[in-house]
């Protein structure tokens, strides 16, 4: 074996010894819980859009508990530290989370505020930007892993911006790593959704195709911009990563302490 291939192996040890630490599960969501009327509006018109051709086959999630995931806080105690779980999962790097820190780029970083676009996007006209190198029409609504997915991305002053790919990576700082970011290299300028979950395995993939198909076109016929101001932002410690409200526990972020923070990520806060 040569010393490549004995890094690799050590480092995949690494990886699936920290992969059964326990998790405190915490991620950083926009508009979760009660809505303004344009994106409950847009909600409910696309669950009903998939209810209607999938009946029993869908369960639509509460209004309350769609949101969109800015970055996943989940942390774990490595070598007696409270390490991003991120971090150690994807890049085996021990990077101690700084609470301080996190909700100092929250309240300060220049990435807010900014509108999520959502809709708009035809087929038919050239991209003007790409999502995971494809035409934003094709991301803008899918079922993956039986979750219908709807997305859009930051605008603002008239333009597209990096702005979640941004705070993404500021929040980096504070020990925190996106989930899509295992790559130095990785983009993620997405803001996604999920709407419900799709029984996939009782569907073709010819079936599954014609309702990503649907909702992309209904979401192509206009365009609807969502704003994401800081009071927008919840912390949300959750058991279920769909968030339903019954189990999991909601902060405004920009209400928070530093103190009160640490003690979310620890697994320690009262409601």
């Amino acid at each position: 074996m040569s010393a490549s291939d004995g890094g690799k192996t050590q480092m995949k040890a690494r990886a699936e010894a920290a992969a059964l630490l326990p998790q405190t599960k915490v991620t950083l969501v926009a508009w979760y819980g009660p809505k303004e009327a344009l994106l409950a509006s847009l909600i409910a018109e696309l669950e009903a859009l998939v209810a209607k051709e999938l009946g029993k086959l869908f369960e639509p999630y509460a209004p309350e508990q769609v949101h969109a995931t800015v970055i996943g806080l989940e942390t774990v105690v490595h070598h007696e530290r409270r390490v991003g779980a991120n971090f150690l999962l994807a890049r085996d790097v021990d990077a101690e989370i700084d609470p301080e820190r996190a909700l100092e780029i929250i309240q300060t970083s220049e990435h807010l505020p900014f509108a999520l676009r959502i809709g708009g996007q035809r087929p038919d006209e050239p991209a003007e930007f790409l999502s995971r190198d494809q035409h934003p029409f094709l991301r803008s609504a899918c079922v993956r892993g039986g979750a219908v997915v709807a997305m859009g991305w930051p605008w603002k002053d008239a333009r597209w911006t990096s702005s979640l790919e941004g705070i993404r990576r500021e929040l980096r700082a504070a020990g925190f790593l996106h989930k899509w970011h295992a790559r130095e290299d990785d983009v993620d300028n997405d803001g996604y959704f999920v709407l419900g979950r799709a029984s996939v395995a009782d569907l073709s993939v010819s079936e599954v195709d014609r309702i990503e198909q649907l909702l992309r076109k209904r979401l192509a016929e206009r365009v609807v911009d969502v704003p994401l101001r800081r009071e927008d932002l919840f912390v949300v410690a959750y058991e279920d990563p769909r968030l339903p409200l019954e189990t999991s526990r909601a902060w405004r972020a920009v209400e928070l302490t530093p103190e009160k923070l640490a003690a979310i990520l620890a697994g320690e806060a009262d409601g």
